[in-house]
């Protein structure tokens, strides 16, 4: 059977390719025509400097037994599908070349039909995309890159600010996914500043095309984090702003760590403040106040307290404190042992912290606490594991949690307590010895010395009675009021030993005393007593010792210096709040007026430094009669 079919269609294609040739020889990207059987029929330079064959080398040749094109098994099979179905397709491709290298194309590929419809040929336009791919694989390494870093990056279009890319940083750092965030404005998502700083921002960013701020951004679920923001505009080749890029870095962690060492600074500066006022004075309890006081403060915590175990170990005494309210400090006390947490840290011997009073089963919580709404403590046990002074606390009414800082800061507080409180009890525990000697002495001259002088001034009163002879009286005489003399001195000195081994008794009892002793001494002059039942029916302790020291002092100078014949000690304007206590006497002193006003000689230097350090008011003055009087007002509240 012969087929015949009529081919002029297809060399009127041929002719008609032929007529094209020298137009695309012009062109840049290959232009490759082949027919119906895949041979190349046309082959411009543009194929020649992308592949390596000539036109002479390829025309008449089957192109895919020489042009292997990188697909996959079934690709070429869609090709030709597509090319039949639709008579066009377009793809991209790696190439082999003639010398075996790869290139990249973006190829065009049209099915040329003819009357029929039926593919006559083929026409292909192949263009070289190789460096847009290496740009691709650039820009996906870049991506890749970003992607993968742990801080936050976010890029945004350089019109209204809206992100077009956001990395797995952001999400992280924001809790947004990317199909949250692209299109929408950055300041509604990623939570800029206030809006004067933002203004600020992008002020400085349309200005210098840079900026670096630091501020608290809102997370997606509402949370705050710490954010450093470092921004770039990014240019075009023409430097015009196309966009802005940012990195957002976490920077909770490190405002914490400068949080922390700005409180620690503080804290060494409070225990160091603290120290230099411990060593300035030997008061005690002004210590142990303004200790409460540094740690309250310092801490930031609603109260602070110093808990005193007391003599029978049972208790401890809440004997200074910050925030308390009136009443509690010096008179409140809290069970030792687990009855409270003081008395719970005392037991461990340890430092004790309590996130949260209500949950805790360690010990139990006293009635102070409940009622004062604690919800946190920390304690930590002042002095030595064998013989504490008691403990040291900080409270809050809101719960919180004490870091290793702050225990450390509550631990050195402690330890100038209890230097301080080792110091005072030391000196308490020589001031006893030192009574306690005075005390001896006293008893032995009362008991031994004054007795045996008190039985010699006897004999010698016998003996000048039976004596006859006027030069012996007379000797006598002289040995009777010497040894008068002496047995007053000594009966004076007992008296100053023992002042301060008595503090315990009535203050108006021990005034009776002084006034008797210094009657017996003085032998030219009256010493009287006025207003004693004015006095307050209590023991002054320590004050009182003082007290009487300077009554003694203005005694002594009356009876030695003036020549009064009066010496009154008036106590009638006292009350139980205020001590008032007035020595006068109608003597005739010697430069009175000039040792009054500059406060010398005569003992009146040290009344006054005694006063002073009582707190006391102390005036001397030259009476208008003549005489001195010396006045003191000791306030006995406070």
């Amino acid at each position: 059977m012969i087929v015949a079919r009529d081919t002029t269609e297809r060399d009127r294609s041929g002719e008609h390719l032929s007529y094209l040739v020298p137009l695309v020889e012009e062109i840049d990207d290959a232009v490759i025509a082949l027919d119906g059987g895949r041979r190349v029929v046309m082959w411009n330079r543009g194929a020649e400097r992308m592949y390596g064959w000539s036109v002479d080398e390829m025309l008449g040749k089957h192109l895919p037994s020489l042009l292997r094109m990188d697909m996959r098994e079934e690709e070429p099979t869609a090709v030709r599908q597509q090319l039949s179905e639709r008579g066009r397709w377009r793809g991209e491709a790696s190439v082999t070349r003639r010398d075996g290298s790869t290139v990249w194309v973006e190829a065009v590929n049209i099915g040329i039909r003819d009357a029929h419809g039926e593919i006559t040929g083929y026409l292909g336009i192949h263009r070289d995309i190789g460096e847009r791919k290496r740009a691709e694989q650039r820009s996906q390494y870049h991506a890749s890159l970003l992607d993968n870093i742990e801080d936050g990056v976010i890029a945004t279009d350089a019109e209204d600010f809206r992100i077009v890319a956001w990395n797995r940083g952001a999400v992280r750092l924001y809790g947004f996914s990317v199909d949250d965030v692209l299109g929408r404005e950055a300041r509604d998502v990623a939570s800029y500043p206030g809006d004067e700083s933002r203004q600020r921002l992008e002020a400085e960013l349309l200005e210098t095309g840079r900026t670096r701020i630091e501020f608290t951004a809102v997370c997606k679920d509402g949370s705050p984090v710490e954010v450093e923001l470092i921004a770039v505009a990014v240019e075009d080749d023409w430097g015009a702003t196309t966009g802005y890029s940012g990195i957002r870095r976490d920077i909770s962690e490190r405002r914490r760590a400068q949080a922390e060492l700005g409180q620690t600074l503080r804290q060494q500066a409070a225990v160091a403040e603290l120290g230099l006022a411990a060593l300035a004075t030997d008061d005690l309890q002004s210590v142990l106040d303004r200790a409460a006081h540094v740690v309250a403060s310092t801490l930031d915590v609603e109260y602070a307290g110093i808990n005193e175990l007391l003599a029978d170990r049972e208790r401890l005494l809440v004997s200074a404190g910050a925030g308390w309210p009136v009443g509690i400090v010096g008179s409140a006390t809290l069970p030792a042992g687990r009855g409270s947490p003081a008395g719970y840290a005392l037991l461990m011997r340890e430092p004790v912290i309590v996130d949260d009073m209500s949950a805790e089963t360690r010990f139990e919580v006293p009635a102070l606490l409940r009622e004062s709404a604690v919800l946190s403590e920390i304690i930590v046990v002042i002095g030595l594991v064998g013989n504490p002074f008691g403990t040291l606390t900080a409270l809050s009414k809101t719960r919180r949690t004490f870091s290793e800082h702050d225990v450390s800061f509550m631990q050195s507080v402690a330890n100038v307590l209890a230097t301080v409180a080792g110091r005072s009890q030391e000196d308490e525990r020589l001031e006893a010895a030192r009574k306690a000697e005075r005390g001896r002495i006293s008893r032995e001259l009362h008991d031994g010395g004054l007795r045996e002088l008190t039985e010699a001034l006897g004999i010698a009163t016998l003996a000048r009675s039976s004596s006859s002879e006027p030069r012996d009286e007379q000797r006598w005489a002289a040995l009777t009021a010497t040894l008068q003399r002496l047995g007053q001195q000594l009966r004076s000195a007992i008296y100053d030993l023992r002042l301060g081994t008595h503090e315990d008794r009535l203050f108006a009892d021990l005034l009776d005393d002084l006034v008797a002793v210094q009657s017996e001494l003085a032998v030219r002059c009256q010493v009287q007593l006025h207003g004693r039942e004015h006095l307050p029916e209590r023991s002054l302790a320590h004050r009182g010792t003082e007290v009487l020291r300077i009554v003694r002092e203005a005694i002594t100078n009356a009876r030695l210096h003036s020549g009064a014949a009066t010496i009154r000690v008036d106590a009638s304007r006292s009350t139980a709040e205020l001590l008032r206590l007035t020595v006068s006497d109608d003597g005739d002193w010697p430069d009175r007026e000039a040792a009054i006003s500059a406060r010398r000689g005569t003992g009146i230097l040290g009344m006054t430094e005694r006063a002073a350090e009582l707190g006391a008011a102390l005036r001397i003055e030259a009476e208008p009669g003549g005489g001195t009087s010396v006045s003191l007002e000791l306030p006995l509240t406070g």
